[in-house]
């Protein structure tokens, strides 16, 4: 999991060594250093997903436990306090899934794996006003985990993209979720069938697919696609290419204040 901002950027739990964590680091912008924070989250957990739900709280949602069992906990992340407090617990415990925030009261969990390794076709809305979990009217047509999504159209749309297969093969489905109708609808496939890579929104019609796996590609990809979702149409973008291949990974978007901060002489 990770938050970032313009002065640090914190990322949680995962795999130290074997050993499910706990443990939270954080990158000072300003010092150009990691240092672990005196915090950690309530559970350990490997592979969860958190979106931010404002400027001063992290939405941390399932993943794997220690026996690699997906988790139906949460946890908020409360900046003020620097402290993770309990969250909803959701319908089902899931890891591999995606998770955005749409607007300020919603969020979405979608897809992923649920217990016996059974895979979770739905999308779960939390309502953060009411309190309650719903489950949308639409599932994905091809239920999958390892998936990558973000938001396109000011929120009112979702992309889903790429995912493995309940039989372990990748995927190149792409799926669009309109939010006010709750309806999945075919998306562009992606160039590659690829799973467990990030899925990243640049402005409301284009979002960037970064790294991943996929055999076609080797295993772990370096390679970056751009989706125009006005044209329904993937570019790979080589400019962007990462240094090396990565899957599992996780990704936000830097402004651009802050990179030029970093690469200005001193």
């Amino acid at each position: 999991m990770n938050e970032s901002g313009t002065e640090r950027i914190l990322v949680c739990n995962g795999l130290e060594d074997t050993s499910t964590s706990d443990r939270c680091y954080e990158y000072s912008f300003a010092a150009d250093v990691w240092t672990q924070t005196s915090f950690h989250t309530i559970e350990k957990r490997n592979g969860p997903k958190s979106i931010m739900l404002d400027n001063s709280r992290l939405f941390v949602t399932g993943g794997s436990a220690a026996n690699g069992e997906p988790i139906y906990t949460t946890e908020v992340f409360n900046e003020t306090t620097q402290t993770f407090e309990a969250g909803p617990q959701m319908p089902d415990p899931l890891r591999g899934h995606c998770a955005v925030q749409v607007d300020d009261k919603t969020s979405f969990v979608i897809g992923g794996l649920k217990q016996h390794n059974l895979p979770n076709p739905n999308a779960y809305k939390y309502n953060w006003l009411t309190k309650r979990w719903a489950m949308a009217t639409d599932m994905l047509s091809v239920p999958r985990s390892g998936v990558a999504c973000s938001t396109a159209k000011n929120g009112s749309m979702i992309v889903v993209a790429g995912g493995h297969l309940n039989s372990g093969e990748p995927t190149d489905v792409v799926e669009y979720f309109t939010v006010d109708s709750g309806l999945f609808i075919e998306g562009p496939s992606l160039p590659y069938p690829i799973n467990d890579g990030v899925l990243l929104t640049m402005d409301n019609d284009k979002l960037l697919f970064v790294g991943g796996k996929s055999p076609l590609l080797g295993g772990d990809s370096d390679k970056v696609f751009e989706l125009d979702v006005e044209t329904d149409t993937w570019t790979e973008r080589v400019d962007l290419r990462l240094s090396i291949g990565r899957s599992n990974l996780i990704g936000s978007l830097i402004p651009d204040s802050v990179v030029a901060s970093k690469c200005s002489p001193q």
